[in-house]
C-alpha cells in the first residue's frame, strides 16, 4: 500500500485521518448530553463518514455504547428485514441483554419500538449511541419507513412507557438519501435532526497531509511543506 492509498474507511488510530476536528468535537457533545436531536453527517462518496464515524466510536467514553450499522449489505430489504436486522445488531452489541432469548419479538414498527424502549430500559444498558450508514442502499420505501421509526422513538421518548429512549441518540450518515428524508415539512426526519456537513479538507489540512507522507518517503520536511502548498 502505498503512502497516499487507502481503500476503504481509516482506522481510528489511522495517521492519514485529517481535519474533521470541529465535526468531531461537535459528536462528541452530542453524544454525551441529555438527547434533543438526533444528528445526520452529510457527506459525499469518500468524503470521510465512516471513518469520522469510527474515530467517534473510539473517542466516547466507556459509559456510552456504540451500535453501528451499514445497510450497504441489505439491497432489497423489506422494512421487516430492516427491522430485525437493527435489533439483531442491537442485541450483538448489548450482549447482556440475551435479546435473543428474552427479547421482544420484532414483527413490524411497533415492536421495532417496543424492542428498542426494552433494550434502553435495561439497568445495565446506559446510553447508547446507533450509528446508521448507507441507507441509500435500502429500497426508498423500507428507508422511510425506518425514517418514521426514528421519529416515533424521538417525538414519544418522554411518555412513560418510553422514558428509557432519551438514553438513545441516533446519528446518521449519507448523502443525498438523507436530505430526502429531512428537508421538507412533510419528511421524517424534518426538525428533528441536527445537520453536520462535511466539506472538503482545509489547505493546511491538505498541505499537512502531501506533507507528512512525502516525509516519510525521506524528504526533508520544509521541501515536503513547499510540495505540499504546489500540490493543492
Amino acid at each position: 500500500m502505498g503512502v497516499f492509498v487507502y481503500r476503504g474507511p481509516l482506522p481510528s488510530d489511522s495517521d492519514m485521518f485529517r481535519g474533521r476536528t470541529d465535526e468531531l468535537r461537535r459528536l462528541l457533545r452530542l453524544c454525551q448530553r441529555e438527547v434533543e436531536g438526533y444528528v445526520i453527517v452529510y457527506g459525499g462518496r469518500q468524503m470521510g463518514k465512516t471513518s469520522l464515524l469510527l474515530r467517534l466510536e473510539s473517542q466516547l467514553p466507556d459509559t456510552v455504547r456504540t451500535c453501528r450499522l451499514d445497510f450497504q449489505g441489505l439491497p432489497g430489504a423489506t422494512p421487516l428485514q430492516v427491522f430485525t436486522y437493527l435489533a439483531r445488531r442491537i442485541g450483538e452489541g448489548l450482549p447482556h441483554l440475551d435479546a435473543a432469548t428474552t427479547g421482544p419479538v420484532v414483527r413490524d414498527a411497533p415492536s421495532l419500538i417496543e424492542f428498542l424502549g426494552w433494550a434502553m430500559d435495561h439497568p445495565e444498558t446506559g446510553q447508547v449511541v446507533l450509528l446508521l450508514e448507507e441507507l441509500g442502499a435500502l429500497p426508498p420505501g423500507s428507508r422511510e419507513d425506518l425514517a418514521h421509526v426514528l421519529r416515533s422513538v424521538f417525538t414519544n421518548r418522554f411518555d412513560s412507557f418510553g422514558q428509557a429512549l432519551t438514553r438513545l441518540m441516533v446519528v446518521l450518515a449519507g448523502g443525498i438519501e438523507l436530505y430526502e428524508l429531512a428537508a421538507t415539512q412533510v419528511s421524517p426526519l424534518q426538525n428533528i435532526c441536527e445537520p453536520i456537513y462535511l466539506s472538503d479538507l482545509s489547505e493546511q489540512d491538505a498541505v499537512d497531509l502531501v506533507r507528512d507522507g512525502v516525509v516519510s518517503l525521506g524528504m526533508a520536511f520544509q521541501e515536503g511543506e513547499d510540495w505540499g502548498r504546489e500540490v493543492f
